[in-house]
């Protein structure tokens, strides 16, 4: 079927001041899309009407180089920036490609769902809800999200300062770490000359000094933790050192509510002239 196209004409009209002005041109209506061939003067609107109206677009002739047409699109069409500001709502459906600077910041929702969202550039790329929530993944559909997959790159994720926490959820499937055998859990450190410490983080390091445990002897070490409860499930490890040969071996460890203890005996041959180090990590802490 023949598109139908509505051919521009120049306009003149006659004036007061002069004999004739310049009218604007009418716009070309046309069932097609421009293109490179058809020329018009500059400044022509073209009118693209797909049959239904879901596809129609406006066009407009920005320049006429060597016989070759070049319409710019003001619908649905591409297009290039300096600076934009939104403040109202915008629903973006299609593939997005965002290179520099991203900064969304808002205190209400922000929602981009599209095909293919690429965040990529030299640039930074923030995204801040404020006081609202930031969700990546959160429709109940299978997916896979994929951060910082290629390349040589740092991933930080949460806030280094204040309470602010992180939750990860693998639901019923496994979680798996990729890491190459280099996974690192920062643990906090206490040091006492005695057999009581208190550290109140589920992953830690008590250091005793100064015991004297006897061959065949045991000791037993209390450490208080408030994440503690009499059904917790500890990870724990005891090491000593010293010249002397002591071997400080768990022979038991009992939760309790706001502590735990860990019993230690001295399998060795002589008694204990170096610090014991117990390291604990409170794997159901409701930290």
């Amino acid at each position: 079927m023949a598109s139908k196209v509505k051919r521009v004409r120049t306009n003149r009209a006659y004036g007061i001041s002069s004999p004739t002005v310049g009218v604007p041109q009418e716009p070309i209506i046309a069932a097609k899309i421009p293109t490179s061939n058809d020329r018009a003067e500059i400044g022509t609107i073209w009118v693209y009407q797909d049959g239904t109206g879901a596809g129609d677009d406006i066009y407009i002739l920005s320049s006429v180089i060597a016989n070759t047409a070049y319409w710019i699109s003001l619908g649905g069409g591409t297009g290039t920036f300096e600076s934009l500001v939104i403040s109202g709502t915008s629903t973006l459906t299609g593939a997005v490609s965002i290179g520099g600077i991203f900064d969304v910041n808002s205190t209400g929702a922000v929602t981009v769902d599209g095909t293919t969202i690429d965040l990529s550039g030299s640039g930074a790329v923030t995204i801040d809800s404020s006081a609202g929530t930031i969700g990546i993944g959160v429709d109940d559909i299978d997916q896979a999200i994929n951060i910082g997959t290629t390349g040589e790159r740092t991933i930080t994720i949460g806030n280094q300062v204040g309470a602010a926490g992180i939750v990860i959820e693998s639901g019923t499937s496994a979680m798996a770490l990729n890491a190459s055998g280099l996974i690192s859990v920062e643990v906090v450190t206490d040091s006492q000359a005695a057999a009581a410490v208190t550290l109140n983080v589920n992953a830690g390091h008590a250091v005793f000094t100064g015991l004297t445990t006897a061959a065949a002897a045991s000791q037993v070490f209390t450490i208080t933790n408030s994440l503690c409860t009499a059904t917790s499930a500890i990870l724990c490890t005891m090491a000593n050192l010293g010249a002397n040969d002591a071997q400080m071996t768990i022979t038991r460890v009992i939760p309790d509510a706001g502590s735990f203890t860990v019993t230690g005996t001295n399998n060795g041959a002589a008694a204990l002239n170096g610090n014991v180090h117990i390291t604990f990590w409170i794997l159901d802490a409701a930290v």
